[in-house]
């Protein structure tokens, strides 16, 4: 059972790229602080000013999210097969500049390091994406299955339903502002790196 979790889960290797030195100039930046510290704020909002996101609703906050990660999964997925087969010179070369390495256990058991390419960087990034945009919408849709029991549970948990709330806005944000922000990740190495991996004064 766990080696299926570990292929179905493989995307999720993408967290575990290691690329620069502190975590206020490494890839940490792009995938925990910005995102936890987006998540915080919206979470203050909301509770600030008792906003409610529609879950169970056919319009409104989560639906209009949910919307636009049916068209953003495709464009993933179509994404991660063009970079999978896209022949270029230069797409399997190591990354310039600071290097992204992912530690990988080898046949034998091992733990090596491996300096990812190009290609491999990009792959890892849109198969994360793709896995996570279907993850909300699953979440999403599974949430309006089941609302009946959840809304009891809301009613069950009295006062303590704001901190129940608060904390699911968060991870909920947190998650949405983690996607985007490597999506433009993904989208600056299509659109620039991608264009002078051959030059070596870029």
């Amino acid at each position: 059972m766990l080696w299926v979790l570990r292929q179905l889960g493989s995307p999720l290797r993408y967290l575990m790229i290691s690329q620069g030195d502190t975590v206020l100039r490494s890839k940490r930046m792009y995938d925990f602080v910005i995102p936890a510290a987006i998540g915080v704020v919206i979470t203050i909002l909301s509770w600030r000013f008792n906003v409610k996101f529609g879950l169970f609703e056919d319009k409104g906050v989560i639906p209009n999210i949910a919307s636009l990660l049916n068209l953003l999964a495709a464009f993933y997925i179509a994404a991660l097969a063009a970079v999978a087969t896209f022949d270029r010179k230069g797409l399997d070369d190591r990354m310039k500049g600071e290097v992204a390495s992912l530690k990988r256990t080898n046949k034998r058991g091992s733990v090596v390091i491996i300096i990812l390419t190009h290609r491999q960087f990009v792959c890892y990034l849109f198969g994360y994406l793709s896995l996570i945009s279907i993850a909300m919408l699953s979440f999403i849709y599974f949430s309006k299955i089941i609302q009946v029991p959840i809304i009891e549970f809301i009613s069950f948990s009295g006062d303590y339903w704001v901190y129940i709330k608060s904390l699911f806005v968060f991870l909920f944000f947190a998650t949405f502002a983690n996607l985007m922000i490597t999506m433009l990740l993904g989208v600056h190495f299509l659109s620039d790196r991608l264009q002078f991996m051959d030059d070596p004064s870029v």
